[in-house]
């Protein structure tokens, strides 16, 4: 059972693809711990003040405002001979075929290299948690500028992504930017979507790499049906992909993974609105 508590709206400058890895390797940890008895995952957000007194427990840190993501579970623990060893590279005490040791070094590395730092507290049989420091980055109010505004005036966007957490991300930020937005977790099921009723729909945007059928191949089904209708292509495997090759397709624009807020929305206004 994963149970979360989050209690802050807070920043931190670090890159989102990262902070994924981090909370991947966190949470798949605790299940690993938990996987034979089962047990309670507990993933809590909040801030903290890191006052002088407390940099002798933490002497990475300065003194200041911290945002601390805590992922705790119920599981077999750590032993004490082998706490002190867990960041270091390839060590583990997982099987073979289980993983490389490499997944806590690196959450160690990103953590660090953003200015925090992660701690752990651990009984054996009774469970571990993990404390992950990131300094609250302070977020000015700027002047909000033409290019800032709200763009959508009620575009109805296809969003078309095989990972569930992606489509209720930009189902989120779409309808904040003003557009209704329908989402798929697949090519075919977004293709259909697309075939009861091509008119409603003023724009597609689509991962490449998905089961079935990947966004280049249904670009190019929709485009069959609906020639002048404006496609996104979204990925983060750009190897065989280049601005001539979607162009050839006849995708209006190619955006690699990870997407910004910013950046979609210009994209976005870009296709809908060239004249603006």
């Amino acid at each position: 059972r994963v149970v979360t508590e989050l209690d802050s709206n807070a920043a931190v400058l670090t890159d989102q693809t990262q902070m994924h890895q981090v909370v991947m390797n966190l949470c798949t940890n605790a299940w690993h711990a938990m996987r034979e008895t089962g047990g309670d995952i507990r993933v809590s957000l909040g801030e903290e003040q890191v006052s002088l007194d407390d940099l002798a427990a933490l002497p990475e840190l300065s003194q200041g405002n911290y945002l601390v993501m805590r992922v705790k579970d119920s599981g077999t623990g750590i032993p004490d001979t082998l706490i002190d060893r867990i960041f270091d590279p390839y060590f583990t005490t997982k099987g073979k075929d289980d993983g490389t040791g490499l997944g806590l070094s690196v959450v160690h590395g990103i953590v660090t290299r953003a200015k925090g730092c992660i701690t752990v507290t651990s009984r054996k049989g009774r469970g571990s948690e993990f404390a992950v420091y990131f300094p609250v980055h302070p977020m000015e109010k700027k002047r909000q500028t033409p290019e800032d505004r709200t763009a959508g005036k009620g575009e109805r966007i296809l969003f078309v992504d095989d990972e569930p957490l992606q489509n209720e991300m930009f189902n989120d930020l779409l309808t904040r930017l003003g557009y209704r937005v329908i989402t798929c977790t697949s090519g075919n099921d977004a293709l259909d979507r697309f075939k009861q009723a091509p008119g409603d729909i003023d724009l597609v945007i689509t991962d490449m790499v998905m089961p079935g059928m990947t966004g280049q191949d249904l670009a190019r089904e929709i485009l069959k049906i609906s020639p002048d209708i404006p496609v996104i292509l979204c990925s983060g495997y750009s190897k065989d992909i280049t601005p001539d090759t979607v162009r050839s397709a006849g995708i209006r624009l190619y955006l690699p993974k990870p997407v910004g807020m910013k950046e979609i929305a210009g994209a976005i206004r870009s296709v809908l609105h060239p004249e603006a």
